[in-house]
């Protein structure tokens, strides 16, 4: 585990230990929803991420903490965001086989991934593939994709 996820967990611990009775929401972007996910399974919380990585709960020790978790967790993902498209493929690959918790929604892409080049994603030339994808990693991605989509998000 790493030391950021060893740390935050810790802290969430804390914070969530200082406030009995209170309902508290993890959140987090990438590295960041991680974080959040590991917070909420490790205190039994909330969790709302956008474009997050993977969190590798029994890698992590969380395994318990995973299968006892009653909170809620809802993963925001835009269409052709990198670390989505990344998870996609290990997971068709059977590389990844660990099942992410909670919700996911899809947003709609908001800079386009050129499909054609993703049939060859590991020979795809990394400009062609990798700057929309990026862009679709960022917080202005996921919060214009939040306000295409519409709804109650």
């Amino acid at each position: 585990m790493s030391r950021d996820i060893t740390n935050s967990m810790n802290f969430a611990l804390d914070f969530v230990a200082n406030r009995p009775g209170s309902s508290v929401t993890m959140i987090g972007h990438s590295k960041g929803g991680a974080e959040a996910l590991a917070n909420a399974l490790i205190t039994n919380s909330n969790a709302i991420t956008f474009n997050s990585a993977v969190l590798w709960a029994s890698q992590n020790g969380l395994s318990i903490a995973a299968e006892n978790f009653t909170g809620t967790m809802l993963n925001f993902v835009v269409d052709g965001d990198i670390l989505g498209l990344l998870n996609s493929f290990l997971v068709s690959t059977r590389v990844l086989v660990e099942i992410p918790i909670g919700q996911s929604i899809q947003l709609p892409t908001q800079y386009e991934v050129p499909w054609h080049i993703m049939a060859s994603f590991l020979t795809a030339a990394p400009t062609a593939l990798f700057v929309n994808a990026l862009r679709n990693h960022s917080m202005e991605a996921v919060i214009q994709a939040l306000r295409e989509a519409g709804g109650d998000y």
